[in-house]
């Protein structure tokens, strides 16, 4: 028994070290060109979505209409 924990915890740390590494950044790098860099309009939309202007037409507010955007995702 005590050995299956110490191949279980040399695994984990083995596959936590680089392999997981560059599993994130190679998910980070494809879904932000499939993606066509969208993060770059993130800050401008959270800033528009905190600003109170006099609202438009409809019946939900910037701030709304971004939430179900982020969620729907």
């Amino acid at each position: 028994m005590e050995s299956l924990g110490q191949f279980v915890s040399g695994l984990s740390n083995w596959v936590w070290g680089p392999p997981m590494l560059l599993l994130l950044m190679g998910t980070h790098l494809f879904l932000t060109i499939r993606l066509r860099f969208i993060q770059c309009y993130l800050p401008g939309a959270i800033k528009l979505s905190l600003q109170r202007t006099g609202e438009g037409e409809g019946d939900i507010s910037h701030f709304g209409a971004l939430m179900t955007a982020l969620a729907a995702n």
